[in-house]
């Protein structure tokens, strides 16, 4: 059962920052464009941008793996019950990364969610 918690801990993370990657890549390749099509000037080509959407693709794609390999050690809802953890990582993300602002009471209300069991 432990095994399986660890990979629903690993699915969700991955899950959840490849989201935040491909999003922040799109973001990024969209600002690019709108450079391009506003001035004639050519744009620094920066090559971190479709590297970091490609990541979130990859990540994104190779999260069908976990299921597969929880399901030897415990039933689904033992794996998908970790889906809080990646969400609390995301957040911690989005406001170490994106720089996107945290207040208590969205951390507060992370946790309570995260600790709220049925």
């Amino acid at each position: 059962m432990t095994v399986a918690i660890l990979l629903g801990i690993l699915s969700t993370v991955q899950m959840h920052l490849a989201k935040a990657l491909e999003r922040q890549g799109i973001e990024a390749l969209n600002q690019i464009r709108d450079r391009i099509r506003k001035t004639d000037e050519p744009v620094e080509k920066d090559i971190r941008k479709p590297i970091i959407y490609t990541i979130g693709v990859i990540l994104h794609n190779t999260g069908f793996i976990y299921p597969l390999l929880a399901q030897r050690y415990a039933p689904p809802a033992v794996f998908t019950s970790m889906l809080g953890v990646g969400l609390v990582v995301l957040m911690l993300y989005a406001w170490r990364v994106l720089r996107e602002p945290i207040t208590r009471e969205i951390a507060g209300g992370s946790v309570a969610i995260r600790l709220h069991r049925k």
